[in-house]
């Protein structure tokens, strides 16, 4: 199923500046400061799993593949959307880690 590009525009929002995404086989690949810090398949957010973001999602995330044959990623669920301080440490800690 592919991704609604409303979708798209509720994570960009909840994350905020510096976020765009790119659609890639129905999907989307999601920037922050132009470096890859996760996927939305599925109308789903997948997170890279990097030390900072370990850090933040450990406890209160799943892990599993975006898509078949893909790393593990953390799955944000819907309701942590809504937590835009949270979001945002997240994909500033992966940005971190990515530099």
């Amino acid at each position: 199923m592919a991704t609604k590009k409303e979708t798209t525009e509720q994570i960009m929002s909840a994350i905020g500046e510096g976020t765009r995404v790119r659609a890639m086989f129905g999907e989307y690949v999601l920037y922050f400061h132009d470096k890859v810090v996760g996927t939305i398949c599925d109308d789903c957010l997948f997170i890279k799993i990097t030390p900072g973001t370990q850090n933040i999602l450990e406890n209160i995330c799943a892990k599993q593949p975006a898509y078949e044959g893909a790393k593990d990623s953390y799955l944000i669920a819907t309701e942590q959307l809504s937590n835009r301080e949270m979001m945002r440490d997240v994909v500033e800690a992966c940005l971190y880690d990515l530099k």
